[in-house]
């Protein structure tokens, strides 16, 4: 269950994360196609909500991809640290991130079920809403920090529950077809979570200073460009086998 403020469901991210991907999944040329395919395919979703996606090559998705994000996650105790390092986060928003990696790694560690994992997502959510004034501006279309921690929560709840249930569907887990017993279903486990985390990262790609938008102060987002960004690295990450 996501969380709610001010009338706005912050699951929206999270639902419509699974829409595309779903979306993605019915061409019929799906398991044949490139990953560059599988994205320009996607580029004809629109969506309820966000609407139509921004006309950006799949050259241009791969060269804004920083995968700095991704560092460290499964492996240190501080992800955030090479972050901060490149001024990339606040001290307050590299907090929230090295909980959420925690929250990864011990999806790992202990095997969590979709379900296990909301329970530490649903953690992580009240801690910001706890800590963090929540600005989410649907006119300008930018969020500040802790906004985009409810946004990243919620993309981070639906994408591990997208891949938990369905990684054998895409090229990326096809091998799962033909294994079986608990060595398929930790497989699985990594797999999804793994999925997740770039996801998060994508949607890390478009960080900001709030430049004309100092009003929030710290980093600030462009919900619907971070959004496109974290629904095609997902694409990208389940089309590559």
């Amino acid at each position: 269950m996501g969380v709610i403020v001010n009338g706005f469901d912050f699951d929206q991210f999270g639902i419509s994360h699974n829409k595309y991907l779903d979306y993605v999944r019915s061409n019929p040329d799906f398991l044949i196609s490139t990953p560059e395919e599988s994205y320009n395919y996607g580029q004809n979703y629109v969506d309820e909500y966000f609407g139509a996606l921004s006309d950006i090559s799949y050259a241009e998705f791969l060269e804004q991809r920083d995968t700095l994000v991704d560092y460290d996650v499964f492996t240190a105790s501080y992800p955030s640290r090479r972050l901060m390092a490149a001024k990339k986060m606040t001290q307050s928003f590299a907090v929230f991130y090295d909980t959420f990696a925690a929250a990864c790694r011990k999806v790992i560690s202990d095997s969590l079920s979709p379900m296990q994992y909301d329970t530490l997502i649903n953690a992580i959510e009240k801690w910001v809403l706890g800590n963090h004034n929540i600005s989410y501006d649907t006119t300008t279309g930018i969020s500040n920090e802790g906004a985009a921690m409810l946004e990243m929560c919620a993309i981070a709840r639906y994408s591990y529950d997208y891949w938990y249930n369905n990684i054998e569907e895409w090229p990326a887990g096809r091998e799962l077809t033909t294994m079986s017993g608990p060595g398929k279903w930790f497989r699985r486990i990594v797999s999804a979570i793994k999925r997740t985390v770039a996801d998060v990262g994508g949607y890390l790609d478009v960080i900001d200073y709030c430049n004309g938008h100092n009003i929030y102060g710290g980093l600030c987002w462009d919900h619907g460009l971070a959004w496109q960004s974290a629904i095609t690295e997902s694409n990208k990450s389940g089309s590559t086998q």
